[in-house]
């Protein structure tokens, strides 16, 4: 079975979807001339799309299409609470909420907000950093939240009241990335002082650090069986190695510049990277050969996730947010 990828980009703002060899034509949804015109703000823009960067959930969103295979998604709920840029957003595994962190310094925003999916009533809201919020991760389980900051550190506190649960200190530069394992017990954090730490997820023990890379880290991704985990860095790198004993397993050196997402395909056999050089490369996560590289986006592509092909129906949307169906109008509040 093939897998997807979709990747909503920076300046061009677009989500798209390709097979490992190339695009895919998604089916053409039925109401073309039903999609009203929405002027909303950056930051709205970027919380309205965690419905596409997490994978799930897109039933949130209206989609149309357009005559060169975009696709453009009417938001069905907007969550309006943050005062800062949002960084960061992240779908719960049971797709009822979703988590947002912010620009700021936890009081003058800068936290962790929690809302229902549904119709973007607050759920709960986390002001333990000192700094803007880069990164927000969900507990296999729902009831958890990691997130990592500016200030350094990834906190994880409980989803139902927002009370801290731990503080991980281990890292001495901001902390861009963070993931949950599949089994829920070890969490891995990406940060600018080049390393990625692999923790207890119960009580912040170290279990192992990686080094391999030669500069900051700003993607991490586990393998789906939990064994290795795959690295993006400022150093033009993904490197995948063991989530264990942090042994280096191979290292992809297919882009020109700073990767700044990873992402595994559900069966683990492949592994998609994200470059600031506008591509997304496909290749084989046993011995980092290239499968295919997507060169379609004009600018930095700055997520991404893989989907089944059997959930085309569902997740077919490509964002054009400068031109048709969803504009962003910075004049707005």
């Amino acid at each position: 079975m093939k897998d997807l990828i979709g990747q909503p980009l920076g300046n061009d703002q677009r989500v798209s979807f390709l097979e490992r060899g190339g695009f895919v034509e998604p089916e053409q949804p039925s109401s073309v001339d039903a999609l009203p015109q929405r002027k909303v703000t950056r930051r709205r823009a970027l919380i309205g799309l965690a419905a596409v960067a997490a994978g799930s959930g897109v039933s949130w969103w209206f989609l149309a299409s357009h005559p060169h295979s975009v696709y453009r998604p009417h938001p069905l709920s907007v969550y309006r609470e943050h005062s800062g840029n949002v960084f960061a957003v992240a779908w719960s595994p049971d797709g009822k909420r979703i988590a947002s962190g912010s620009e700021g310094n936890g009081s003058d925003d800068g936290t962790v907000q929690v809302w229902n999916a549904v119709d973007a009533s607050h759920v709960s809201i986390y002001p333990g950093h000192t700094g803007s919020t880069f990164a927000v991760a969900w507990s296999p389980n729902s009831k958890r939240i990691a997130s990592g900051s500016f200030d350094k550190t990834v906190q994880v506190w409980d989803v139902a009241d927002g009370a801290a649960v731990y503080t991980y200190p281990g890292h001495s530069g901001s902390v861009f990335a963070v993931a949950w394992s599949p089994d829920g017990k070890r969490i891995a954090s990406g940060s600018f002082d080049k390393t990625v730490q692999v923790w207890d997820a119960a009580d912040g023990a170290t279990v192992s650090t990686y080094r391999g890379h030669s500069d900051a880290v700003f993607a991490v991704a586990w393998s789906p069986d939990g064994k290795h985990i795959a690295s993006g860095s400022f150093d033009k790198t993904v490197q995948v190695w063991d989530a264990m004993d942090g042994a280096t397993v191979f290292t992809y050196q297919g882009h020109s510049d700073v990767v700044w997402a990873v992402a595994w395909s559900p069966d683990g056999k492949h592994v998609a990277s994200g470059s600031f050089d506008k591509t997304v490369q496909v290749w084989d996560a046993a011995d980092g050969a290239t499968v295919s590289t997507y060169r379609g986006h004009t600018s930095r592509v700055l997520t991404l996730t893989l989907i089944h092909k059997s959930r085309i129906g569902e997740l077919a949307c490509e964002i054009n947010a400068l031109q048709d169906g969803l504009h962003i109008d910075p004049s707005l509040p």
